[in-house]
Parts: C-alpha cells; structure tokens; sequence
C-alpha cells in the first residue's frame, strides 16, 4: 500500500507541471559609493561616527507586458521611501538621492587610516579607504496587471569612501578597503 502511494507521488511530480510566476518583472540598481571627509586621528586604531549618508542610486524598473508599475520601494537601515507608479517613469535618467540618518549608522572601526604622523620620508599622502557593503538596500517593486499582483524583491550592498580631509590637496594616493 505504502508503495503505490509513493508511486503515485512520483508520477504526479513528473506530470504537474512546475509554478512559474507570471510576472517577468526586471528591477535593478547601481550605486555611487557615499563619501566621508575625515580629519586626521591619532595612532592606532580608531572608531568613527559616520554622519549622515547620501546615496545616489540609479534604478531600473519594468514590469511584465500586460503590468504596470504600482510602486517602488527603497529601505535602508530604518530609512524607507515609496515612489509611485508615475514617479518611478524618470528612474532611467536621474538618480535617486537617498540619505540615511548618522544615528542610524554603526561606528567603524579604522586602524592607521589619516594619521596626523608624518610619513618616514616626510611626504603626506592622500588616503582614500574604502569601506565595502556598509549598509544595504532593499527595494521592492510592486506591479499589478487586471487581476493579478506581482512583487519583485532585491538587496543591494552600499559603498562608503573615507576621504582624509587634511590631506584632500594632494595629487595621487593610497587606496585601502575595510573587509567585512
């Protein structure tokens, strides 16, 4: 008994056909890293309050034939905003500038990163260290068609850029990353 049951599952899987989703709906985005001025620190490793981020993101946004966009929605940290449908039109062309609050932000830890120490050779050096994935971005677009609703989701890692202040006259320069 127990094998005709699990003969009749098998034979089942292999002729339902598999749920696709009707939707073809494309979202994407890009974005340009947030820059940080920040004024030269002693030795050793450091923690630094970020401020308040400004992102400039470029977004794609189509929906499948027979859809059309409801709406866009943009989440980073506790930071949210939702475009409606007719503003999402002029994604293509401008970028979207979105700021995320300094109180919403972790401090980051940096060692050796714009120091006020001169170098052995007594040149100062313009440092610009990047810090990858320093907050992500979730967007969500939501497109409808005559009976049916459809959500796409997708994240996207920010980029911050640590800028030696001090330094920001000198030609050329050092780049590092922080891993995460």
């Amino acid at each position: 008994m127990i094998a005709r049951l699990f003969f009749l599952l098998m034979v089942a899987q292999l002729v339902a056909s598999p749920a696709w989703p009707d939707s073809s709906a494309h979202l994407a985005v890009s974005a340009e890293p947030a820059v940080v001025p920040v004024k030269p620190l002693a030795e050793g490793r450091k923690l630094i309050r970020l401020p308040t981020l400004e992102f400039h993101l470029h977004l794609e946004a189509d929906c499948a034939e027979d859809y059309e966009i409801r709406s866009v929605s943009i989440s980073v940290a506790d930071s949210r905003t939702t475009f409606s449908g007719e503003d999402v039109a002029g994604f293509s062309a401008t970028p979207i500038s979105f700021s995320v609050p300094a109180r919403q932000l972790s401090p980051v830890a940096i060692d050796g990163f714009c120091s006020l120490a001169v170098g052995a050779d007594d040149r100062e050096t313009r440092e610009d260290h990047v810090i990858p994935d320093a907050v992500t971005a979730h967007l969500s677009l939501r497109c409808a068609g005559e009976d049916a609703e459809a959500i796409t989701y997708i994240s996207h890692a920010l980029d911050v850029v640590l800028q030696c202040a001090a330094r920001a006259d000198a030609q050329g320069g050092v780049t590092s990353t922080t891993p995460r």
